[in-house]
């Protein structure tokens, strides 16, 4: 059953459609959006593309401003209607950061801030024709149209493939492990199975999760391979690894652990991987006590453990030096780095990203 355009534009334009999105979706039995698809089966891939949409680009992150979101939309329903010709989501943001080769030649320059495998001698990048010969019997779908495609597996997982990206698959999962070869750009839905592992063989890295959602950039033209967790945690390694991963139970196997908000760089030419925070990090989880980051007097070490809470980010910095500071600001929905701007502002400092966390640095404050 082939999703409907004409209704892909309803969902997408629909905010309580996206608020639902935002919400869960499905795993809320009783809200009114999920009543109504079970009541009309038909209209459910158009429905599931829409979501993958969604979840693929941050939208139905909070922290997405109402004006970016509508943007976006807009695009989408420009693109569904013939309008423009370029791939959908390559013109998001954050699906084309500019600092992406930036990042790759400072892995080269600061290789000790990441994880390396003790590899110094350049390897022949693996290709996607070759991985194929590593995983049970395929079949497979490549997406020859100009915009993203819907893939469903056999145990549930969903698969929004990219303009020209390629998976194989088997057409059930009988194996110990569930494993799929990508080539190209792909946002992963995982199903969820803890006693069968989902495997994504891309261009020398191997990516495992149990049950969660991210993405994968793996072209058989680029240097580097880029995986990016939305939700969940995922195990990334080498292809050196890959029978340590198949024999091993849960995400085990030697290999770096990624969580939301987060994002590995791997160097294919010399097996090197750096774990990064991604471009713009996702609100993960309201603050139970806080929900709209309004702070007053609030200590700085208080103001920093609601971040961390909220965004699944480690923040550095010198508590005795900051031990006098205080916030009183209301943050509001602004993203991460735009807070954290204003709070450097606040206690006379300046924050850097460096790998997976975030570094304050300031003098400290006076009375």
């Amino acid at each position: 059953m082939q999703p409907d355009n004409d209704q892909l534009d309803v969902f997408l334009s629909d905010p309580t459609f996206r608020d639902w999105v935002r919400q869960g979706g499905m795993q809320q039995p009783d809200a009114p959006w999920s009543r109504w698809l079970q009541d009309n089966p038909a209209q459910q891939p158009t429905a599931e593309q829409a979501r993958m949409i969604l979840l693929a680009a941050h939208l139905p992150d909070e922290t997405v401003a109402p004006e970016q979101t509508e943007r976006f939309i807009e695009q989408v329903l420009a693109h569904t209607q013939g309008q423009q010709s370029r791939p959908l989501l390559n013109r998001v943001r954050w699906l084309t950061p500019a600092w992406l080769s930036v990042a790759a030649a400072m892995i080269v320059l600061t290789i000790g801030l990441g994880w390396l495998l003790n590899r110094s001698d350049p390897v022949r990048p693996v290709t996607y024709q070759a991985l194929l010969n590593l995983v049970p019997a395929s079949q497979e779908t490549q997406n020859t149209t100009d915009k993203p495609m819907l893939v469903r597996l056999a145990d549930g997982t969903t698969v929004l493939l990219q303009p020209n990206a390629r998976l194989s698959y088997p057409p059930s999962f009988t194996a110990v492990n569930r494993e799929v070869v990508l080539a190209g750009d792909a946002f992963f839905n995982v199903a969820h199975n803890s006693r069968q592992p989902f495997l994504v063989l891309a261009n020398g890295m191997i990516t495992k999760v149990l049950g969660t959602s991210f993405r994968i950039r793996a072209n058989d033209a680029d240097s580097i391979v880029t995986v990016e967790v939305k939700t969940g945690r995922v195990a990334v390694f080498a292809q050196a690894d890959l029978n340590r991963a198949r024999q091993s139970s849960g995400l085990s196997a030697r290999s770096m652990l990624v969580t939301p908000n987060q994002q590995v760089i791997f160097l294919r030419q010399n097996e090197q991987m750096s774990q990064h925070l991604v471009a713009e990090p996702a609100l993960l989880k309201s603050p139970e006590q806080n929900r709209d980051f309004s702070f007053t007097e609030t200590p700085i070490s208080q103001v920093f453990a609601t971040l961390e809470t909220a965004y699944g980010v480690d923040i550095v910095y010198d508590a005795d030096a900051l031990q006098r500071c205080s916030l009183t600001a209301p943050l509001g929905n602004e993203p991460l780095f735009d807070k954290l701007t204003i709070i450097c502002r606040a206690i006379g400092g300046r924050y850097e990203v460096v790998g997976a966390q975030i570094v304050v640095q300031s003098d400290g404050c006076t009375d």
